[in-house]
């Protein structure tokens, strides 16, 4: 791995979870003992970050140092690893319409795929610069043959749990249609229709015609009483 976009990344990151816990720089370099200027340059990928200041920033920002790190290790069955590695994806991208404000909203999962843990920046402006993320979430990712699980946690109250179900990614679609449910800003739990993609998808009418209930789903919905993603 090339130092530099490591440090990049890393950097992005931590740039990530500090907005999610509405610090400024200024704040973590006070909490560091050192000079906005120098947390910038961490973030931005200018200069290495020692092990021990990691450290401090993680505990600072209350997550774990793993997080931050690509996986090393295999920690999950060997034989789960080899069974479902075919539907594994280390980046996927998320977009559902609500319809509430009339707009088009976007997530980014980050899947570390030795340890399936999964990494969710929630509703972000551009697919392309998902660490300016409004919310971060955490969590795990399970696979079967016929589906794929996420379960997330937000980073930051109020520590909603979110979760996601999609048939597992067939290679020869360009996206599938899944099911995201967590709790709205009225605290009301709500489950809505997602497009997810193994590449950013144009942002167009049609992508958002894809998005809105169809009659014929309505109707299956009244007819069935279930809400489902087909």
């Amino acid at each position: 791995m090339n130092s530099g976009s490591f440090y990049v990344t890393l950097g992005q990151k931590l740039r990530a979870r500090r907005r999610s816990k509405h610090l400024t720089l200024s704040d973590l370099a006070e909490k560091l003992n050192k000079s906005a200027a120098t947390i910038s340059k961490y973030e931005k990928g200018e200069i290495f970050i020692s092990i021990d200041t990691l450290v401090d920033i993680c505990r600072i920002l209350n997550i774990e140092v793993s997080s931050l790190l690509p996986d090393t290790c295999m920690t999950e069955d060997p034989n789960d690893v080899t069974r479902y590695q075919k539907y594994f994806s280390e980046c996927l991208y998320l977009y559902w319409f609500n319809g509430e404000k009339n707009k088009l909203q976007k997530a980014v999962l980050i899947n570390q795929k030795m340890s399936f843990k999964t990494t969710m920046y929630y509703d972000v402006a551009d697919t392309a610069n998902y660490y300016e993320a409004n919310y971060v979430y955490e969590g795990k990712v399970s696979y079967t043959d016929s589906c794929i699980d996420f379960i997330l946690s937000c980073t930051e109250p109020p520590f909603d749990t979110l979760t996601l179900r999609l048939s597992s990614l067939n290679r020869n679609n360009s996206y599938k249609v899944g099911l995201l449910s967590t709790i709205s800003y009225f605290y009301q739990n709500i489950a809505m229709k997602v497009i997810v993609s193994e590449t950013p998808l144009p942002e167009d009418e049609q992508l958002v015609s894809s998005l809105r209930l169809t009659t014929e789903e309505l109707k299956n919905i009244k007819r069935t009483n279930f809400f489902y993603a087909q």
